[in-house]
């Protein structure tokens, strides 16, 4: 019997893509083939942006990403072709004290995700740096909708992670799922979601036996390695991503993907 096709799960930014939006040629060369495992990126990202990048490099021109993908920490979960698989909101109980205190909170900026649509509520600098950093295409806040329609994700931003702190511990009780993906970037998720139930949802149609390796960066990739087979991180990553690896690259001289794909003898 032929054994399932390994699984290679990766974060985007910090790990796929570089700080200035650049992804490692040996990574778009495979990004770009026919190989015979299956990529499958876990980010933080809404469709549009990740879609965006990838055709900076030359991939999906015109046409729908090619591979599954784990978006907006697992809030939305796709199948190749960019099919929607599953989209987890606020409910109502959570997603209306959150607006309230992000309305009543003007020192941070708020980049509100409502499944591929991205709302901003109190723009500023770091908002506008994220935002192009990202490339993320996004439209003034209209607080009528973010009470009717589904709200997937919430990041908070400032220039200093003091507000994003202090803003943690106001919502403290709302049940979420919280994550410092950089440190004046702090991104909420509905309880339960982030990128490991992203991926355990993706898991679920896949045949029993597949091996999983992960990498990661951050915080909010740390959801991911308790599912791994073998776990990669960047050398520059969060020291509980560092603790948790079975190997660590240096994805500057390679990326990150090259490096998974001999581990399995790809």
């Amino acid at each position: 019997m032929t054994a399932p096709s390994p699984i290679l799960c990766f974060d985007f930014d910090g790990t796929l893509v570089d700080p200035e939006g650049r992804i490692h040629p040996e990574d778009v060369e495979i990004l770009g083939s026919d190989t015979t495992v299956t990529l499958v990126p876990a980010t933080g990202r809404p469709l549009h942006s990740v879609r965006t990048t990838l055709r900076a490099h030359g991939l999906f021109a015109e046409q729908p990403v090619g591979f599954p993908l784990i978006l907006e920490n697992g809030a939305m979960v796709y199948d190749e072709d960019e099919v929607l698989r599953s989209r987890h909101a606020f409910g109502e109980d959570v997603r209306d004290p959150l607006l309230d205190a992000m309305l009543a909170t003007p020192d941070i900026t708020f980049v509100v995700h409502q499944g591929d649509e991205v709302r901003m509520l109190h723009p500023s600098e770091p908002g506008d740096r994220m935002a192009e950093r990202f490339r993320l295409e996004t439209v003034a806040f209209d607080p009528e909708r973010a009470r009717t329609d589904a709200l997937t994700k919430v990041v908070c931003v400032a220039a200093t992670a003091e507000p994003l702190q202090a803003f943690a511990r106001r919502t403290g009780e709302l049940p979420m799922e919280r994550a410092f993906s950089l440190p004046t970037v702090l991104e909420f998720n509905a309880e339960g979601i982030d990128k490991g139930a992203g991926l355990a949802t993706f898991l679920r149609t896949r045949p029993d036996g597949a091996q999983v390796l992960v990498a990661g960066d951050g915080g909010n990739d740390l959801p991911l390695f308790p599912l791994a087979d073998v776990a990669f991180a960047p050398e520059e990553s969060l020291q509980a991503i560092l603790d948790l690896a079975d190997r660590v690259v240096d994805v500057r001289e390679r990326g990150i993907l090259a490096p998974m794909l001999e581990a399995i003898g790809a």
